[in-house]
């Protein structure tokens, strides 16, 4: 067996010649130089919400800012209390595209539980 593990060294595996068991012994035998593939590179995109505008959709209403909002506004008449809402008042958030790059990755656990 050490002349099999001698055989198999890095240079042996780098030659491409890796070491094969026949009839008489141990012969090297000549494969192909295989080549790595490209890494392709996923993206994804993400949505991340960057900015508050007073205008938009109101599916994308910012409720504590337009909240407030309207604060703000009627404290600056005196009455600081949450009164009617008006169009100043709405804020509504606007979401940018973000690639993000990711790796290939694979994890794999293993557990024995056979006990010996």
């Amino acid at each position: 067996m050490r002349g099999s593990r001698a055989m198999c060294s890095a240079n042996a595996v780098a030659r491409g010649m890796v070491p094969v068991r026949g009839n008489r012994g141990i012969s090297p035998v000549s494969i192909p130089w295989l080549e790595a593939k490209p890494a392709r590179q996923l993206t994804t995109t993400r949505h991340r919400f960057t900015d508050v505008r007073r205008t938009g959709s109101l599916a994308n209403l910012d409720k504590r800012r337009t909240l407030l909002a309207n604060l703000k506004r009627h404290a600056a008449r005196g009455v600081p209390a949450v009164g009617r809402f008006c169009d100043a008042d709405l804020r509504f958030k606007v979401w940018d595209v973000h690639e993000e790059h990711q790796a290939h990755a694979a994890v794999y656990m293993l557990m024995d539980v056979s006990g010996s």
